[in-house]
């Protein structure tokens, strides 16, 4: 069972993590130096920006309270796996991956001007 944990856990990590931190460590700055620079046709809602954050942590909330009540015996690995892939994802958001910019260019793409203006 210790292995489903570890397994489970971090894939929620590696999930879970990045829709937490990305989106207002690193999309929103990314929207205001845009908007600065007038490259955006209107600014972006901040719901985009902090909606995910409050529906992923809500969901780890959820699962963390779930393994302390009904399997106690594995929360502190549960809680170490956790606090491991944090750590890594952490770790990540200095360097710029292709992955994150190619998703972050997805997501300014509807708000972003035309280039030909």
């Amino acid at each position: 069972m210790w292995i489903i944990v570890i397994i489970g856990t971090f894939i929620l990590g590696v999930f879970a993590f990045p829709q937490i931190i990305y989106p207002p460590f690193v999309a929103w700055p990314k929207s205001k130096r845009l908007l600065k620079e007038n490259k955006l046709k209107s600014s972006i809602p901040i719901s985009k920006f902090f909606l995910p954050p409050l529906v992923w942590s809500a969901i780890l909330v959820s699962l963390t309270i779930f393994v302390r009540e009904y399997l106690e015996k594995y929360f502190k690995l549960y809680c170490i796996v956790l606090i491991f892939t944090l750590i890594i994802v952490l770790a990540q958001v200095p360097m710029k991956s292709e992955k994150i910019e190619a998703d972050l260019n997805d997501f300014f793409k509807p708000y972003l001007k035309d280039e030909k203006q």
